[in-house]
């Protein structure tokens, strides 16, 4: 299993940084990214949120989480609609959310 980090806040990726340091290597390389944000990648996401429960997290849990989708990842029948769909949705998702930013920046 081969992490890359990306996480807006410092604090949690320090945190994953420590907790998952064996694992980590460079987006080319890696299986899957793990983030608190939503994005559009190349690569399959691993998205932690307290509205998913994978916040807080407990390093040993998240581990085998990790683990666990690393193997749906391995097993799953490829669909490239699937990505594809995905794909879309989580860059209607990024632009919504940055229109909403700039809506509640233009009223401050």
């Amino acid at each position: 299993m081969k992490i890359t980090l990306e996480c807006k806040s410092l604090l949690l990726q320090d945190s994953l940084h420590h907790c998952l340091s064996q694992y980590l290597c460079n987006l080319e390389d890696c299986d899957f990214i793990v983030s608190d944000y939503l994005k559009t990648a190349s690569k399959p996401v691993y998205f932690l949120s307290f509205k998913q429960k994978t916040l807080p997290f407990i390093p040993e849990q998240l581990i085998q989480d990790l683990q666990a989708f690393h193997h749906h990842l391995n097993h799953a029948t490829p669909n490239p609609q699937d990505d594809e769909l995905k794909s879309e949705i989580q860059g209607l998702l990024m632009e919504f959310a940055d229109r909403f930013l700039q809506i509640l920046k233009k009223y401050r």
